[in-house]
């Protein structure tokens, strides 16, 4: 059986390191389920969260608990080889398919507000620079900050971002799909469409000439580190407003005023999470700021 999820994990693109690992994690799910006589095909769900708190309280040969990513990563195996089984028609559904581990992470940066967020772009300066490097740089920093600001798009995805995305016709964005999120396509700003012009019809032609890199990148750069360009975006942002960190931290900000907007439903599309969990985070973020609200502007006395 491990043998052909292998080889339904290479048919679905998996790296040769995650095809290795989820193996080993299916591998001792199944001897679990030996040990203890329980069939796949009956697996209910009182029998796997006794399984996923195994999981959670597993130790690491150091003695410490696995990290709340690790404990997903292990989930997300088995969950696969649900669907590998589903596709291999062993069994009729995945009994995990909408049984998500919910850890207890926070965020670790102060989100900002729907006005702060719009200050960085709006103040973010393009023109009369003391120490101009080149003015498409600055142009091409703008519209990444757009990005960031307006459609909650993070470095990963921006860095894989081609002309193509841009629909400047339509006024839309459209994000492409990776192995940890979905494709989504999203409104610009009326704001972003003049800057996003002036990129594309002449900053981004200067840039490519100046580091010799021709792809269809949408922001071309001759090294695999997008680093360079946000972590120099990043500390001109906190010029503006000491409480930037980083471009995730937007993100994550977006997404939170997002769900004070929106129903649950769609904001995951718009933020592209692939599972709702993801997206219920922001939930207590949101209720996390209004609680310090609350405890700063009307103390218990």
């Amino acid at each position: 059986m491990l043998n052909k999820f292998e080889t339904y994990m290479h048919k679905c693109e998996h790296a040769e390191s995650t095809v290795f690992s989820y193996c080993r994690v299916v591998s001792k799910f199944m001897n679990w389920c030996n040990t203890n006589d329980i069939e796949l095909e009956s697996l209910d769900y009182k029998t796997w969260i006794g399984y996923q708190e195994l999981i959670k309280n597993r130790r690491t040969r150091k003695g410490f608990h696995l990290k709340d990513n690790s404990v997903k990563q292990d989930i997300g195996a088995i969950r696969l080889f649900f669907d590998f089984l589903v596709h291999e028609d062993v069994i009729c559904l995945n009994p995990i398919k909408e049984i998500y581990y919910k850890d207890n992470s926070e965020f670790s940066h102060v989100p900002l507000s729907q006005d702060e967020l719009e200050e960085l772009y709006y103040c973010f300066p393009t023109q009369d620079l003391k120490h101009p490097k080149c003015t498409s740089v600055a142009i091409r920093n703008k519209v990444i900050i757009g990005l960031a600001v307006f459609q909650a798009i993070d470095s990963k995805t921006l860095k894989g971002m081609t002309v193509s995305n841009i629909d400047l016709d339509k006024g839309k964005v459209y994000i492409s799909g990776t192995k940890r999120s979905n494709s989504r396509t999203l409104k610009l700003e009326p704001c972003q469409i003049n800057v996003l012009r002036q990129y594309l019809d002449y900053d981004r032609e200067v840039l490519q000439k100046k580091i010799s890199c021709f792809t269809e990148a949408l922001f071309p750069l001759n090294t695999s580190r997008f680093s360079i360009i946000t972590n120099d975006i990043c500390g001109k942002l906190k010029y503006l407003n000491l409480k930037v960190t980083n471009l995730m931290q937007i993100r994550d900000s977006v997404i939170t005023l997002w769900v004070k907007k929106h129903d649950l439903r769609k904001v995951q599309i718009m933020a592209g999470h692939r599972y709702i969990s993801s997206t219920e985070k922001y939930i207590k973020t949101n209720l996390d700021s209004l609680q310090k609200a609350t405890e700063m502007y009307h103390p218990m006395q």
